[in-house]
């Protein structure tokens, strides 16, 4: 079966550095699948450490993440709205 995770974000970097690792492992039985995490306008300096966190994961996990990064904060829902449309998109 294969899952996509939607992970909003707003200024919760150290959350998703505490969390993603137990994520990852969660869905070792599920290879194919996809981690999308949505960045809602979180200041510049915590996208690029989000950015790099995420490209050292994609080098060393089966489980590829996926990362959009807004400049503007919208909101949770629409936040979530924009990772599931690309979601969509993809299949």
């Amino acid at each position: 079966m294969k899952l996509e995770i939607i992970i909003p974000n707003f200024s919760g970097l150290e959350l998703i550095k505490k969390n993603l690792p137990a994520v990852i492992k969660s869905l070792e039985k599920h290879k194919d699948s996809l981690i999308t995490i949505v960045d809602d306008g979180s200041a510049y300096e915590e996208q690029q450490e989000l950015d790099s966190y995420v490209e050292k994961f994609n080098r060393d996990s089966k489980i590829k993440i996926s990362l959009m990064l807004f400049q503007k904060n919208k909101g949770f829902s629409t936040n979530v709205n924009r990772a599931a449309l690309r979601s969509i998109t993809r299949r």
